[in-house]
């Protein structure tokens, strides 16, 4: 969908928008929500520790600007309550929970999520969220290249790994996951600006520089997984709408394709594709340890 967004909107489609605004990023949203956004996807993370001083004091501060807008915030709830039923049963685990203030602390940490993605959403398109997501991961990102901080690590490929402004090396795995897959988005669109398809393509330089130096193989398999999705997304699936049933017969060839590349793995080479992705990582093929990650 963020692809597929014009830029340009009118008072018709958002009423209550100014029609001239100073933004970062063309769209319905003006400056100061994108600059909201970007300090929200900074600092309210809870594993970025070096953001900690500051987090509760920028929370308050995010909670009071979306009460400025809490009509549409609360139709916005509305329409997704079944959604926000999940944090919801989540803060109702503290009764059964074996620790239960730990099951109600991430409870409220998760509807606070919910609550900050909705005012995003209502304040920003799609595009601009894109763009938003994109400037503060690289900021990260570049914080990270600049200060080379590394811990040690075990494992199959163990040695030292890159952990720069956060405290493992797989949360520095997660922003720069982020970071290219909002760097293919806007380099798969014409609905950016120049300045930032530019700059994508830096990021994406720097993200596979920094998810090799992290050592971080979960990523890895992320980004070489869902990176041609994007790409797929951009070139194929688009366009296939203008097609009666082409989307049809591409998930079915997809499905048909990776159906029969699993079974001549397995019974042709006798290779077990989980367990022996998993070995050649160094990773249990139980998963024991990695549910955090996962």
């Amino acid at each position: 969908k963020c692809m597929g967004i014009s830029s340009t909107f009118t008072t018709n489609q958002f009423p209550g928008a100014a029609i001239s605004r100073v933004s970062i990023q063309s769209g319905r949203g003006h400056a100061g929500d994108e600059v909201m956004a970007i300090l929200a996807l900074m600092i309210l993370p809870s594993e970025f520790a070096m953001a900690e001083p500051v987090r509760l004091p920028f929370l308050a501060l995010f909670l009071g600007y979306a009460c400025l807008h809490w009509q549409g915030l609360l139709d916005l709830v509305l329409k997704g309550r079944w959604l926000f039923a999940l944090p919801v049963i989540c803060i109702l685990s503290a009764l059964w929970a074996d620790a239960p203030m730990a099951a109600l602390r991430h409870g409220v940490i998760m509807l606070i999520a919910f609550v900050v993605a909705a005012a995003l959403a209502l304040r920003l398109d799609l595009v601009q969220l894109v763009v938003t997501l994109f400037i503060s991961q690289l900021i990260l990102c570049v914080g990270s290249f600049l200060n080379p901080v590394t811990m040690w690590v075990g494992g199959h490929d163990g040695g030292e790994a890159l952990v720069g402004i956060f405290p493992h090396k797989n949360v520095l795995a997660q922003r720069v996951l982020l970071l290219a897959l909002s760097s293919t988005v806007i380099l798969m669109s014409a609905h950016y600006r120049p300045i930032f398809r530019v700059c994508a393509v830096a990021a994406l330089g720097l993200a596979l520089l920094l998810v090799a130096q992290a050592k971080a193989a979960t990523a890895v398999i992320l980004l070489a997984a869902v990176t041609p999705v994007a790409v797929i997304m951009s070139l194929i699936w688009r366009p296939a709408a203008h097609i009666h049933g082409l989307r049809s017969a591409i998930v079915m060839g997809g499905l048909s394709t990776v159906v029969l590349g699993l079974l001549v793995l397995i019974n042709v080479f006798g290779i077990n594709p989980v367990a022996d992705g998993l070995a050649f990582f160094g990773k249990d093929s139980t998963l024991t340890g990695r549910t955090v990650i996962w």
